[in-house]
């Protein structure tokens, strides 16, 4: 029997929406396929703030709740 070549799809919730990751299962990879990359937001997993430095480092798992929040400038 065979391995397969990627990890299973990890079922998400990010934004309040139904989300299918694939891939590594990581923070950092999770916000390169949302097209996010390194881009100034504020990242909670299941209500608590991920600090930016440790984005590398964090695993996601099946069912987390992922809200990104961006800043927007005005007057």
């Amino acid at each position: 029997m065979t391995k397969p070549k990627h990890a299973p799809d990890l079922r998400l919730t990010v934004n309040g929406e139904p989300y299918e990751h694939r891939g590594s299962r990581t923070l950092e990879v999770l916000l390169d396929n949302l097209s996010i990359g390194s881009k100034p937001v504020a990242i909670l997993i299941n209500d608590a703030v991920v600090n930016e430095k440790d984005r590398r480092r964090v695993k996601i798992k099946a069912g987390d709740n992922i809200e990104v929040l961006t800043f927007a400038g005005g007057g």
